[in-house]
């Protein structure tokens, strides 16, 4: 929470009569190697009233908690000795959280209990105010407080936990994100435990890369036409988003609901103010710089792509808007929430609750044999596919790939690693021949620039040529990579 709207957020409690316990007083203190091995190991160790802590910041491929999830304590002792061997020899402080800490009991039946943590979290160079909530009770309870409170205070999902918030203040950096590759399913869980997993290892995902992102827009605006500018944060969390938002397509038969659409609405909203910023990153560093090579000295086209880094900051500028919106931080509150609430269990019939409890092995080839007989039979003539089919045999690769990475660990076989890299072959070669429409779209949106409009056109014929001669030779590519595709079995048969 916002320690500005705390006040605000515990006289709403003492106006509901909620029983509050004498605030604690809180020191924790946090260390590392000189070398920063226990934050590149994904872990933290702390020390608090003598007694040391050894924890996971971030969740292993076997870990089923994601985001808005306590970090697993690995061990508590006294002695440093008794938390293995493998810690540093020579231990350094990197920050020190002091505050005091609360217990807050809801009048409500059945009862739920707020723990309020203020304070200041500082390193030896910077100082930050902070306050953490954290909420225990039964499940939909949790949820629907949860979900009420986003929308009246400054609420947000943590995109981190503070072991390592203290380690990115230590080291003045924004907070290291996680990796957005799929999390490892297991045979014998069922359907719903197979979907929560998804679903908390992508949110996770999107939220570590907020302060990453953040940084790159800053950077966009103090410096839009910086040549050495790194895209990749943006591209990253663009992944993990598109990951998430296919789990919830995948999983459509046993999850669909009201509060589920409409979840699905608000990441669709914010896939596109993520994907207006990405596409001008595609553009600049790839059609774009191409151009510039082969006219490096041209006047209108130096110009055509000084306008189109004005354009890049300005969507990164919107980008960075809504990551600091109300918006965003109700929408991570709500994804964290849904684990709590499962609202597709409501008035679900017993049909539906049969296939959320049975096991995951046999809804993932269902899934599979369903999306690779659509991406066949649009795939059909594939030499003489037009663009928008061509567009829309991409999107189905997309869609198999996703459920396939999704699923392949269920299947422990040589060939999943083979299907999926052929099924990416297919859809970068497809996707490099929907490039042409896409900077066709970007190059209306220059349009409106005030510039002169012959030099204007004769640069957007430029990229325009460009662009359908680079589609050409894609299409090649992705005949032959189809081709190579067809000649596999599928791995989940």
């Amino acid at each position: 929470m916002d320690p500005a709207d705390l006040p605000r957020f515990r006289r709403m409690l003492a106006q509901k009569g909620a029983q509050q316990s004498r605030a604690a007083p809180v020191r924790r203190v946090w260390y590392d190697g000189p070398e920063d091995d226990l934050a590149r190991a994904r872990l933290a160790l702390s020390e608090s009233e003598g007694i040391w802590r050894l924890e996971r910041t971030a969740p292993d491929d076997e870990d089923a908690a994601g985001a808005g999830q306590s970090p697993a304590v690995l061990g508590e002792a006294t002695e440093l000795s008794e938390l293995g061997e493998n810690l540093p020899e020579a231990l350094h402080p990197l920050a020190v959280l002091e505050g005091r800490e609360r217990r807050v009991v809801l009048k409500q039946s059945p009862a739920v209990i707020v723990g309020i943590l203020e304070g200041t979290l500082r390193s030896l160079t910077e100082r930050r105010p902070i306050a953490r909530l954290s909420l225990d009770g039964p499940a939909p309870a949790l949820a629907t407080l949860a979900e009420q409170w986003a929308g009246k205070y400054a609420l947000a999902a943590p995109s981190a936990p503070l072991a390592v918030e203290s380690w990115a203040l230590a080291r003045s950096r924004p907070i290291p994100p996680l990796h957005s590759g799929a999390p490892l399913l297991e045979e014998g869980q069922s359907v719903e435990e197979a979907f929560l997993r998804i679903l908390g290892h992508y949110t996770a995902a999107v939220l570590s890369w907020t302060q990453t992102v953040l940084a790159a827009a800053t950077l966009q605006k103090t410096r839009p036409r910086e040549e050495n500018f790194d895209p990749e944060p943006v591209h990253q969390m663009r992944v993990a988003l598109r990951r998430l938002r296919s789990a919830f397509s995948v999983f459509k038969p046993v999850i669909a609901c009201a509060s589920v659409e409409e979840t699905k609405g608000r990441l669709k909203n914010f896939a596109g103010i993520l994907g207006r910023a990405r596409d001008w990153d595609v553009f600049l560093d790839g059609l774009g710089r191409g151009v510039m090579e082969s006219f490096p000295a041209h006047p209108a086209i130096t110009r055509l792509l000084e306008a189109a880094r004005g354009r890049r900051a300005r969507h990164y500028e919107a980008l960075a808007d809504y990551l600091r919106e109300d918006a965003f931080r109700r929408l991570g509150v709500t994804l964290v929430a849904l684990p709590l609430a499962r609202p597709w269990r409501a008035d679900a019939p017993e049909t539906r609750l049969a296939v959320l409890e049975a096991p995951v092995i046999d809804f993932a080839r269902r899934v599979l044999h369903r999306r690779l007989r659509r991406l066949v039979a649009d795939g059909k003539d594939f030499e003489a596919l037009p663009p928008p089919q061509l567009h829309r045999l991409r999107l189905d690769t997309k869609r198999l790939r996703y459920a396939c990475e999704f699923f392949a660990p269920l299947f422990p076989n040589r060939h999943a690693k083979r299907f999926i890299r052929r099924l990416s072959k297919v859809q970068d070669a497809l996707g490099q021949v929907n490039d042409g429409a896409v900077v066709e779209r970007l190059m209306e949106e220059l349009a409106s620039e005030e510039t002169d409009q012959i030099e204007q056109a004769f640069a957007r014929g430029v990229v325009s040529g460009y662009a359908a001669a680079s589609a050409r030779g894609a299409r090649k590519e992705a005949g032959k990579a189809w081709e190579r595709l067809n000649a596999l079995d599928p791995f989940w048969e």
